[in-house]
Order: structure tokens, then C-alpha cells, then sequence
């Protein structure tokens, strides 16, 4: 068997899923021959996919985060907290090597032979006054603790208006979780919910799922606007029909959440890669997860993350030998989206059916589960 080449210095910036194909089990595999480190601005990782499941009280937070010092240290990895500001490629010649850096907003400079950037996505921004009471879903160490104090304020007794920006699938769970957690704690007769976007609920989906969405939210008194939210001031939503500026409208609100479509983080846009992952005229720097564009469109969901990392993975090994990148990244035209509906049902989507029921909670909650344990039990 090919050996790997030992010093070979592997930099992946981002806890996304994508990036822990690549890091389970890497103590056990060719990759523990390289220096392998993992660059975070959080020493926790939250799994997007149990976040509603939190909210509606169906899950501890600590069942939906995973411990990174801990976890990197059982790997054999190198953990760095820090917030990536900028990096340089270097070029393509070994007489470039030094030039590779990653630049944390710190100004500590990390060197690298190869690089991954899974940073995840933020939801859109919004022009937000500085003291209006709003809360983007990301990044969720923000998120939670202001919820929990907006749920904390309804002791005081009085009728709020809460407003979710973004009604895709993330909006549409977050709102559903909302309303199941208001009844159980008996508060949800002091809250108005509304759920506001330019398009219709999980428009995206298939039109028998948006008519089931649209009866689920009926159901649980939640109110849809169809309109975009173009600035938010403090207690008003400013909404327009086309998002500019024709047909505006205000919105009152006591507190408001972003859980719009996501756009690559600050300073970053989305980043162009060839099949291999790799970035255009960046032969050293692999990008997956939701900023990368690949020559063909990718749904960002979770399963197509996985995917992504498992290519990333074959490709790395690769490299670490001292071999080419060969495995292209095939996108898969159909998949199944497992949807949260608050209580202790779900919603599986597909293009061409869907189905809902306990069932598919129960399975979306197996799958769930199995995938933190698997992450907490690798190498122990």
C-alpha cells in the first residue's frame, strides 16, 4: 500500500458536516500521518438538523452539540478557535508553499499545504436598526440565548407579536417548534405567530408538501404574509412586494427572527469549484458545504453535505499520498428531506410524494441521534 507523506499540513476551516466525513476516524486512517488541524470561531458545533427539535423542548441542547476541543483531541487533530478574516493560496510551485496562509481576525497566520473551506451559511442580511429586538437563527450560540429571554418576557403577561423572517424549510420548523413549546408552557394564547417571506411556504418543495405546510400552519394559528422584509426597525418590519421598494407596508413586531436563505458569511462570497471540489484557479484550497458552487447546482441540505465530504475525503487521502485528486462530486437529482412539524410528528418530502406522521419523527429522530452518537463514540 502507498504511504502517506508524513509533515503534509491539512487546514480545514468550518465545523460543517461536509468536513467531519473527512475528520471521523481520522486517527485510524492514512490522514493521521499528516498535520491535520480544524479552525472554528466556536469550540461547539451545533447540528442544524435537531436545532428545532431544541426548540420545542424535544431535545437537551447538549444532545444537539458536539464538544470540538474534545472530539479533535480524541482524533489526534490540532482544534484553533478563531474566525477565519482572509487567506492566500500561494500558487501552484513548492517555492509558493510559504506563502499559504490562513488569516484569523486574531492576525495569527496558520500555513497550510492543503486547505478546505466549509463555513456553513448566515441568513441574509436585512437593514436592522441597532436596537430592534431581532434575532438571526446563526450562528446558534447568539441565537439560543435570545430566544430564551424573549420566552423568558412572557411572564410579564402581555400579548407579543413574534415574527419569522423566511418561511423555507427552516423558517416553516422553527415556527411549527415555537408553537409547540408556547402550548406546552402555556403561553401561546399571549402570542401572535407570523410567518413572512416573498414566496410561499416551502416553495421549493413539491406542491402536495406546500399544501400540507400550508394546512400545518393553519392549524397552529400562524399567520403567512407573502411579502419581503427589506429593513426592520425597532418594533416595525418595512415589507414591499418586490423586495425594493414598490407596494411597502409596515409590520409590528415584539421580536423577530432571521431565518431567511443563507449567504456566505462576511468577508466571504460564495466560491466557485471545479468537479473535484477544488477552487478555480486555487489548486490547493477544496471548497464544500454550502458557500461552494460547483459546476453543477447542489441543493444545500445535509445529505448532499455528507456526500460532499466523503468525495473531499477520498481526494485528501489522495493528496496525502501523493496522488491526484480522481473522485468528482456527482450531484444527486432526488433525495429525501425529513421536515420537523413541532410535536412529535414530521414530514418526509420528495419530488414526487411525501408522507407525515409519528413515523417519520421517529425515524428523523433515529437518524439524528445516530449521527451525534457516531461523531461522540469515533476513536473512544
Amino acid at each position: 500500500m502507498k504511504q502517506a507523506q508524513s509533515g503534509i499540513k491539512l487546514v480545514l476551516v468550518g465545523a460543517g458536516q461536509a468536513h467531519f466525513e473527512v475528520l471521523r476516524n481520522c486517527r485510524d486512517s492514512l490522514l493521521s500521518k499528516a498535520q491535520v488541524a480544524l479552525i472554528n470561531p466556536s469550540p461547539v458545533m451545533w447540528y442544524s438538523a435537531m436545532v428545532s427539535g431544541v426548540v420545542a423542548g424535544h431535545f437537551d441542547v447538549h444532545e444537539a452539540q458536539l464538544n470540538l476541543p474534545a472530539f479533535c483531541k480524541r482524533q489526534n487533530i490540532t482544534f484553533i478557535e478563531g474566525a477565519m478574516e482572509s487567506y492566500r493560496d500561494g500558487g501552484t510551485g513548492d517555492t509558493q508553499r510559504e506563502m499559504r496562509q490562513i488569516v484569523l481576525r486574531s492576525g495569527e497566520k496558520i500555513s497550510y499545504d492543503w486547505t478546505s473551506f466549509d463555513l456553513g451559511v448566515v441568513p441574509t442580511a436585512i437593514d436592522t436598526a441597532a436596537n430592534a429586538t431581532v434575532a438571526p437563527i446563526k450562528p446558534f450560540d447568539h441565537f439560543f440565548p435570545a430566544l430564551e429571554q424573549a420566552f423568558s418576557q412572557l411572564k410579564e403577561g402581555r400579548h407579543q407579536h413574534w415574527v419569522i423572517v423566511g418561511a423555507g424549510a427552516a423558517g416553516v420548523e422553527l415556527a411549527l417548534a415555537i408553537h409547540h413549546r408556547l402550548q406546552v408552557i402555556q403561553r401561546r394564547s399571549l402570542v401572535s405567530l407570523c410567518l413572512i417571506d416573498g414566496s410561499s411556504p416551502m416553495a421549493s418543495h413539491n406542491l402536495l408538501v406546500q399544501r400540507k405546510i400550508k394546512v400545518e400552519l393553519a392549524k397552529a394559528n400562524i399567520r403567512t404574509v407573502k411579502r419581503f422584509v427589506v429593513k426592520i426597525d425597532e418594533k416595525i418590519l418595512h415589507c414591499s412586494n418586490d423586495g425594493e421598494s414598490s407596494g411597502k407596508s409596515q409590520l409590528p413586531y415584539d421580536f423577530a427572527i432571521i431565518a431567511t436563505q443563507g449567504t456566505a458569511p462576511a468577508p466571504f462570497n460564495f466560491m466557485a469549484t471545479d468537479e473535484m471540489q477544488q477552487g478555480i484557479n486555487q489548486d490547493h484550497v477544496f471548497v464544500v458545504g454550502d458557500i461552494a458552487v460547483l459546476p453543477k447546482p447542489v441543493p444545500k441540505v445535509g445529505v448532499m453535505a455528507v456526500r460532499q465530504g466523503r468525495v473531499l475525503r477520498h481526494n485528501l487521502l489522495q493528496l496525502v499520498q501523493g496522488k491526484q485528486p480522481d473522485k468528482p462530486f456527482v450531484t444527486q437529482n432526488s433525495f429525501l428531506n425529513l421536515i420537523a412539524l413541532g410535536d412529535k410528528r414530521a414530514l418526509v418530502s420528495h419530488p414526487f410524494f411525501y408522507a407525515s406522521g409519528h413515523w417519520v419523527w421517529r425515524l428523523k429522530r433515529y437518524i439524528d441521534v445516530r449521527y451525534m452518537k457516531r461523531l461522540r463514540d469515533a476513536n473512544l
